[in-house]
């Protein structure tokens, strides 16, 4: 069999994901990669969206990548692209849990994770005496 009638129609890879603050009872949520296309509209407002100072509105990031790769169990997104603006206001904790474990899936550009971080540890610093969340 050849390699495209193997990999043609499969599903993207994902995990699942915890999300007691938005799930009921029993459901289940997971993160998936981003297909080709996703990925590269991803990017491509990325390199678009760095203000005068070359940085990422981190939290737009956020939103963005959470509201793509975020599915249901039958692999429906639990999200549209018009969500994004109102998943800002959701809890901090939250998006940033999900979008971890999607940043880390897509392996997302070590330079750029280290960006991102660096930007929101700056933006947000911990109080003194924290523990540095995991990157």
């Amino acid at each position: 069999m050849r390699l495209r009638d193997r990999i043609r129609g499969r599903p993207l890879r994902r995990e699942p994901v915890k999300i007691p603050e938005w799930s009921e009872e029993g459901e289940r949520f997971y993160v998936r990669m981003l297909s080709g296309e996703e990925r590269y509209a991803l990017e491509e407002w990325m390199s678009t969206a760095r203000g005068p100072d070359k940085k990422i509105n981190f939290l737009m990031l956020m939103c963005k990548l959470v509201s793509l790769s975020l599915v249901d169990e039958q692999g429906a997104r639990c999200f549209d692209d018009e969500d994004v603006d109102w998943l800002k206001e959701q809890g901090g904790c939250t998006l940033i849990e999900v979008f971890n474990k999607a940043a880390k899936l897509n392996r997302m550009h070590k330079d750029d994770q280290e960006d991102l971080v660096n930007e929101l540890r700056n933006r947000h610093p911990l109080p003194s005496g924290s523990v540095s969340p995991a990157t």
